[in-house]
């Protein structure tokens, strides 16, 4: 049985993207769903004109304001609920206009075969954001299950029992120039005035290491380890990395010792951990125990590049390779000319032969 799927889009002004983003998804989408939340440029005509180029169902709706509270914030959570209320498929993406899918055949193709095998399947996508960066997020769903969650960085829930997650590695590409980061951070520090939570504690950090503002992104990076001390989570890892920086950047030393051994304890399988208890031992100059970390790194996987908050520093072989290098000839011209312990050489020697991580206080 072949499942049909619909496409909604909420836009507002995006007169020179809406042509393409819809013609990609072509041999994708059953149904094209657009809501307009008050367009002053041609967005609607340029919808108009898609709407009769294609022989597939296409619905257009210009809402206007509706989706403003009395603040001007706007509500990305209800407008995209609202999309999903119009389609009439049993499945929906939701999509940005700034997104711009390759290859939608074959990820039809791939959503066929999925949705057959499972009652209930949830796709995951990637979006790239830059050349380096991209993400996974959920992007199909069964429609009278599912629902958005919060009025900005909002993300949908499909509450189907049972159901099956799936991965398509296929990207959407939003190469968007500028974000409205201000207007951001007004929303989501309305939205943390309403409930606690780790997501908004960390995009309020993130916003305001965005706007230039380093002290405030620490004092919320650090809202994220205080008040949601929960290691498994991405949002804390990102955290733990920048307010550690911070610290050995400033110098607060018996800070930085505490957290990077808090990270080695709890994340012992993230680079970060040991990269960030590298640098500690050398600006305290433990070049043994610097070592060993850097060692330790050569066991790690490689990045987890579609996760959130990744140090690439962190996961720098070559990198990793030159600093073994350069402490090792420190540590040997300290021997020779300052007649360092014997014990202390002879244990860093150790490190740089080992094929193993020796175990021992980082």
């Amino acid at each position: 049985m072949r499942h049909e799927l619909s496409a909604v889009l909420v836009v507002r002004n995006g007169e020179s993207k809406i042509q393409e983003c819809l013609r990609r998804l072509v041999g994708l989408a059953d149904e094209f769903v657009i809501v307009d939340t008050g367009s002053t440029d041609k967005t609607l005509e340029e919808a108009r004109k898609f709407q009769n180029m294609v022989r597939q169902p296409v619905i257009i709706d210009a809402v206007g304001t509706l989706f403003l509270d009395d603040e001007g914030n706007f509500d990305f959570g209800k407008a995209k609920n609202y999309g999903f209320s119009l389609a009439t498929k049993e499945y929906v993406m939701w999509v940005d206009v700034n997104d711009m899918l390759d290859n939608a055949r074959e990820v039809r193709a791939k959503f066929d075969k999925a949705s057959t095998m499972y009652s209930t399947s949830d796709i995951v996508m990637y979006t790239r954001i830059t050349r380096t960066l991209k993400f996974p997020r959920v992007r199909i769903v069964r429609r009278e299950t599912s629902r958005f969650i919060n009025p900005i960085h909002e993300y949908v829930i499909d509450t189907a029992e049972p159901r099956k997650v799936i991965t398509f590695k296929n990207e959407f590409l939003n190469f968007k120039k500028q974000r409205d980061v201000a207007r951001n951070l007004k929303a989501l520090i309305k939205l943390w005035k309403k409930g606690h939570s780790l997501r908004t504690a960390y995009y309020i950090a993130t916003s305001y290491k965005d706007t230039k503002n380093p002290e405030m992104a620490r004092l919320w990076y650090e809202i994220c380890l205080n008040e949601f001390p929960y290691w498994e989570f991405d949002e804390t890892i990102a955290a733990a990395d920048y307010v550690v920086a911070d610290a050995l950047k400033k110098g607060q030393f018996a800070f930085a010792d505490e957290l990077t051994m808090e990270m080695i304890e709890n994340i012992p399988q993230r680079a970060e951990s040991f990269y960030y208890r590298y640098v500690y031992n050398v600006k305290v100059n433990k070049l043994e125990h610097a070592l060993k970390c850097l060692v330790k790194l050569r066991e790690l996987p490689p990045p987890p590049r579609s996760r959130i908050g990744i140090n690439m520093k962190a996961y720098n072989a070559k990198e990793r390779e030159d600093r073994i290098e350069e402490i090792w000839r420190q540590v040997k011209y300290n021997h020779q000319t300052m007649n360092t312990d014997a014990r202390v050489y002879d244990s860093v020697q150790q490190a740089i032969d080992a094929t193993q991580f020796m175990q021992t206080v980082y």
